[in-house]
């Protein structure tokens, strides 16, 4: 919670773009990746209990619990995700579509975000 602005804003980017060289999407990723670094202070804000953070929480569910991180996770998730297939498909015509897409992306990310949280934060 303690990171720096400017950098979660340079790591967005960096991690975007390392998978836009692979996917050959064109600064998709590093733009959604730009994005959701940007918001995570708003959602960190909107989330933000009653008698603030200490200083040296971590987003994650042994420090905030298991609802603050359901909650943290899914919010920037979604911003993600619909991001990510708004500007893919650049187009309200196929609306649909992008739910479909963002939906299901949704569903499978939270699954291996949840999954990896509970494999390698095994506290709690």
């Amino acid at each position: 919670m303690k990171t720096p602005q400017w950098a979660l804003l340079l790591l967005g980017f960096l991690i975007g773009i390392s998978v836009d060289m692979f996917y050959d999407s064109l600064g998709l990723h590093a733009a959604a990746g730009v994005l959701i670094a940007y918001a995570r202070k708003f959602v960190a804000k909107f989330l933000e209990p009653h008698g603030g953070y200490e200083i040296n929480d971590n987003p994650n569910k042994t420090d905030m619990g298991f609802t603050w991180f359901l909650q943290y996770s899914s919010l920037l998730m979604t911003v993600f995700v619909l991001y990510v297939f708004i500007l893919e498909e650049f187009s309200f015509m196929n609306i649909g579509l992008i739910l479909l897409k963002s939906v299901i992306a949704f569903i499978l990310s939270m699954i291996v975000i949840l999954l990896h949280h509970f494999i390698f934060n095994p506290k709690n």
